[in-house]
């Protein structure tokens, strides 16, 4: 159950630097109580009614806390539609929407249609489709309006009513595509078969109808639930030409990286992996640097930034550039001061890097703390990538000599791996790493050579298997070497 209050310290804690400041500067001076309860609840780490009302006791906020915690969280939400609408076009539109209903009230419809038209600008440079549709309803209440203005026209079959049709349509197929993408992104390997065979069939039934007329967004939707397909089944050449498609799709569009830059991102940092599983580093490289320059153009793109300096941290692991891997480093942790109380993907990535970086310079204790630090946190990311956090924490419990939370985390990891119906020989291998940490010292050396390399069938085509292969078998070759500790040398 959540405490009181937590909702509008999430909401804070979600926001980035740059709304927090546009909140200060536009509405600072208007709320002078409530804008003092935002600053304290943006310092708390973690959100404690009984210190807020302690901190306001000699003001009306701790009478009235309740009431003044629902007036801030309206207050920011004003905010950031106010700050969103500048820089997202689908606020834009619907902002600009109500104005147009203002102008239909007035019976002002010239000034309408020309606000109209501009919008259908908009919608089509930023691909909006239900906002499109919206427009077109717009335009038929024009038309139902003003009827000596098209007294040669049937209402009924107009073709503005085909195009609302159509639009419908295309939405409808996105959010069935968008379906398989879930399916795909929770999919277990022992399930991505099946999930292969029904999203063929589905393009066959939808393929040659509504497909072919397809929108420029539902395409890359499909492209990308063919990639993630191939992905886990392993098909890495098949899987990075489909995410290419998608990188160079938006690429080619200015106004989509200007306006989508969270989705350019994305799809960029998906081909930018797949680069580096498949092994084309010098086109990864210079991948990393165009999207390092495009977060400090587009700095809203939000926490999307850090994928590049993960992708980059991985290229210098391959290298074993110690220099590149501390310069990455020292930059990725300047800009995760900016989401670090967001549970994102991109820091727990960066966090898992560091994690195998300390293990392999002999830094146990740093590696240790950022066991602690992921503990609990679910950033919403494939379950390989919670398989890979959950062994990382095994093998630093073992090797920080701390018996009773080994055990645990054994635990925490054998039941992640059969809630995923994981494969029984990757399960095998994870037992038997375990009961290899459990072996008397004097046995670990024939059980580590008996144990064989990592499976990586959960992990394959994703570009953290190069951490866990590496950290796994090094790891397996110090045990079989005889080290007493069985400290990792990457």
């Amino acid at each position: 159950m959540r405490k009181p209050g937590e909702n509008v310290f999430d909401f804070i804690s979600a926001m980035s630097p740059a709304e927090k400041r546009y909140f200060k500067a536009h509405y600072g001076n208007k709320q002078n109580q409530i804008v003092s309860l935002f600053d304290f609840i943006n310092k708390m780490s973690a959100y404690d009614e009984s210190i807020v009302k302690a901190h306001f006791r000699n003001s009306k906020i701790s009478k009235n806390l309740k009431v003044y915690k629902v007036q801030l969280l309206d207050l920011l939400l004003k905010s950031m539609v106010s700050y969103n609408s500048k820089r997202n076009p689908r606020s834009k539109v619907r902002i600009e929407l109500e104005e147009v209903d203002i102008l239909l009230k007035k019976k002002m419809f010239n000034l309408a249609r020309k606000k109209l038209d501009r919008l259908h600008q908009i919608c089509k440079d930023n691909e909006l489709t239900l906002m499109t549709v919206a427009l077109l309803g717009r335009e038929l209440s024009i038309m139902v309006q003003t009827p000596h203005h098209f007294e040669n026209q049937d209402l009924a079959t107009n073709p503005k009513l085909d195009q609302i049709i159509q639009h419908l349509d295309a939405y409808k197929m996105s959010m069935l595509l968008n379906r398989f993408v879930y399916r795909v992104h929770t999919a277990t390997h022992s399930e991505i078969d099946q999930i292969a065979g029904e999203f063929m069939d589905f393009l066959e039934r939808y393929g040659d109808r509504e497909l072919k007329h397809a929108s420029q967004r539902t395409l890359r939707i499909k492209n990308d639930v063919l990639a993630r397909i191939y992905r886990k089944q392993g098909k890495l050449e098949e899987a990075m030409q489909y995410f290419k498609l998608n990188y160079l799709a938006l690429k080619d569009q200015k106004s989509m990286r200007q306006h989508s830059p969270f989705n350019f991102m994305t799809y960029a940092s998906n081909y930018m992996a797949s680069l580096i599983c498949v092994g084309q580093r010098s086109a990864a490289k210079a991948l990393v640097q165009e999207l390092k320059s495009y977060g400090e153009k587009y700095p809203y793109v939000g926490w999307t930034r850090l994928y590049p300096y993960f992708y980059s941290l991985l290229l210098a692991h391959q290298q074993q550039d110690l220099e590149a891997i501390n310069e990455e480093l020292n930059e990725a942790d300047r800009l995760m001061k900016e989401h670090s109380k967001q549970d994102v993907p991109a820091t727990f990535l960066i966090y898992l890097f560091k994690i195998c970086h300390y293990l392999s310079t002999d830094r146990l204790n740093c590696a240790r703390f950022y066991v602690d630090v992921l503990k609990g946190r679910d950033p919403g990311l494939d379950p390989d990538w919670m398989t890979f956090a959950n062994w990382l924490s095994l093998l630093v419990f073992f090797l920080s000599e701390e018996q009773e939370l080994l055990d645990r985390q054994y635990k925490i990891l054998i039941k992640s791996l059969q809630d995923e119906n994981s494969e029984e020989e990757d399960l095998d291998w994870f037992k038997g790493t375990y009961r290899l940490m459990n072996l008397p010292l004097g046995e670990r050396r024939q059980a580590a050579k008996e144990l064989g390399p990592p499976i990586t069938k959960h992990l394959v085509g994703q570009s953290h298997q190069i951490l866990f292969s590496d950290i796994a078998q090094k790891w397996l070759d110090s045990v079989a070497s005889g080290r007493v500790l069985a400290k990792v040398r990457l």
